[in-house]
């Protein structure tokens, strides 16, 4: 299932706001949470490479770690 661009854009800000949160850097963030050291920029770039699963793993990651 694809991710309509309003949902896109949603998870887009949460990611950014992870980022200011936690200090970490776009790279570091895309490497540990999802193996792909590039998640974010295509993200922002808005390639299709972007699927639930990845969504998912990021999510989870920042879930976790704010606890």
């Amino acid at each position: 299932m694809r991710m309509t661009a309003t949902g896109r854009l949603r998870f887009q800000r949460e990611v950014d706001a992870f980022l200011a949160e936690s200090g970490l850097s776009p790279s570091r963030f895309s490497r540990e949470a999802t193996g792909d050291p590039g998640f974010v920029r295509h993200l922002r770039m808005g390639i299709p490479q972007i699927g639930p699963v990845r969504i998912a793993r990021a999510r989870a990651y920042m879930r976790e770690w704010r606890q």
